[in-house]
C-alpha cells in the first residue's frame, strides 16, 4: 500500500519535508504516518521494499523510514537498489529495528542514522528534524 498522505508529497518532484515510511507492522505504520503528519511533514507509505521501489519514480522523499525485516524485499536488498539506481546517499535512510545487533545492521546498509524499536516518540521527531529541513 502506497499513500501519498500529503499534496505535498506527489508529481515527481522533492517535497522540501517529505518522509517515506517504509514498515511492514500495521500499528507502527499507522503511527509513524499520524505522528509525522502532526508533525507537518508530507508522508508517503509502502508496507515492504519491493512496494517503495514502485513508487520511488514519482515519490522524491527527504528521507527514508526504513524498517530492517520485511517480506518481500528487506532493507539490505532493498538499500542495495537504491545504490544501483544511483539514489544512495543521496537519499538519507533511518533505519529501525528491533535486531539486536542494530548497529552492525545500519554500518550493513549504510543508513545515516538508527533507532531501536521500540523507540521513544520525541526521539523519532528528533531524528527525522536532522533530516528533514522546513
Amino acid at each position: 500500500m502506497i499513500s501519498a498522505t500529503s499534496p505535498e508529497s506527489g508529481g515527481g518532484r522533492a517535497a522540501a519535508r517529505t518522509v517515506f515510511v517504509i514498515d511492514d507492522d500495521p500499528w507502527i505504520h499507522e503511527v509513524l504516518i499520524m505522528v509525522l503528519e502532526d508533525e507537518g511533514y508530507a508522508v508517503v507509505s509502502a508496507r515492504d521494499g519491493q512496494e517503495a521501489l514502485e513508487h520511488l519514480s514519482t515519490h522524491q522523499p527527504s528521507l527514508i523510514v526504513l524498517d530492517w525485516m520485511m517480506p518481500r524485499m528487506n532493507a539490505l536488498a532493498f538499500t542495495q537498489e537504491l545504490r544501483r539506481r544511483g539514489l544512495r546517499p543521496q537519499i538519507p535512510i533511518l533505519l529501525l529495528t528491533a535486531d539486536g545487533n542494530a548497529e552492525a545492521k545500519a554500518a550493513q546498509i549504510g543508513a545515516d542514522a538508527m533507532l531501536t524499536k521500540p523507540f521513544d516518540l520525541p526521539v523519532l521527531l528528533d531524528a527525522v528534524a536532522r533530516f528533514v529541513r522546513s
